[in-house]
């Protein structure tokens, strides 16, 4: 009768659905339905791996669409623990209710989240936006998701925001950067009152405010680059009061890009780090998931 008892457990409910909602398929091993535990903890692998290779999550909506299934696959799980709890009234422990099947159940998942994040199944990686050398594209605060695959199947064009691998000296810092492609290899770049003049020819630019940002001044442009691409730039209004900006040239070599900063006049850009690699480039910045106010919300970097 002593064992009897000592073996006999009520299923608790609440115990269940949190189990599964923190690790679905926990509150299913926990009521001692291993083979639906084992169901539910191999799904979210197998849906990384589909997001990953059909490459939904490189767009917001893409991103925002795995986020629900994630979390209402949780709920899911969640629930349908709580109701085979709710049913076992008299349950008789088994061998996977001890300690150590939860303790390996975590450390399948870990090791399977994990396996996934170093492979990148799902293909991106997010940013924080430390600097102003971008403005007006890029705010400080901003979030930016990075497609790695982004020129699996495509080539660099004008306009494109990359992010490379830089090895810089301990005044730049050394790291992932991010900047706008303006030149492609063999392009001659001259850059003449702050006008980006590309083969030749100078780039269209189009004035749309002026505007003081972190008190600063600034002239906003906008840039219209040779494959048609438009963004908008910044510029110090002092440019236009008689101060004369400092002029670039150069060719851009075999296999490297040109790089600038949206804000032209606070850029630690290709003017001073020179042209990048193609090997050093490690993705595309694709969109602004999100930033420090309401209008950063879900920004298409690709138009």
């Amino acid at each position: 009768i002593m064992e009897s008892q000592a073996t006999i457990r009520k299923r608790i409910p609440l115990i269940a659905a949190l189990m599964s909602f923190l690790l679905p398929g926990w509150g299913q091993l926990y009521n001692g339905q291993i083979k639906k535990s084992i169901a539910f903890f191999i799904v979210p692998p197998l849906c990384y791996l589909i997001l990953g290779l059909s490459g939904t999550t490189t767009s917001f909506n893409g991103l925002v669409y795995t986020l629900l299934f994630i979390l209402a696959y949780r709920i899911i799980a969640a629930i349908d623990a709580c109701i085979s709890a709710k049913k076992q009234k008299d349950y008789t422990l088994k061998k996977c209710n001890t300690w150590y099947y939860y303790l390996l159940s975590i450390c399948f998942m870990c090791v399977i989240l994990i396996t996934l994040t170093c492979i990148n199944v799902l293909g991106i990686k997010s940013y924080r936006v430390p600097s102003v050398s971008l403005l007006p594209t890029f705010e400080p605060g901003d979030v930016v998701i990075k497609n790695f695959k982004a020129y699996k199947n495509k080539p660099i064009d004008y306009g494109d925001i990359i992010i490379f691998d830089y090895e810089g000296d301990k005044w730049e810092g050394s790291g992932e950067w991010v900047f706008r492609v303006a030149g492609l290899p063999n392009d001659s770049i001259r850059i003449e009152n702050n006008t980006l003049h590309i083969n030749g020819q100078a780039c269209e630019k189009t004035f749309v405010r002026d505007t003081t940002v972190y008190d600063l001044h600034y002239f906003e442009f906008t840039e219209q680059l040779p494959n048609g691409h438009t963004h908008n730039i910044y510029i110090f209004d002092r440019y236009f009061r008689g101060e004369k900006a400092p002029d670039y040239k150069t060719r851009v070599p075999e296999n490297s890009y040109f790089v600038l900063g949206d804000n032209r006049d606070n850029a630690m850009d290709s003017r001073l780090i020179g042209c990048i690699k193609k090997e050093s480039i490690t993705g595309q910045a694709v969109y602004i998931a999100y930033g420090k106010t309401c209008n950063r919300l879900n920004i298409d970097l690709r138009k």
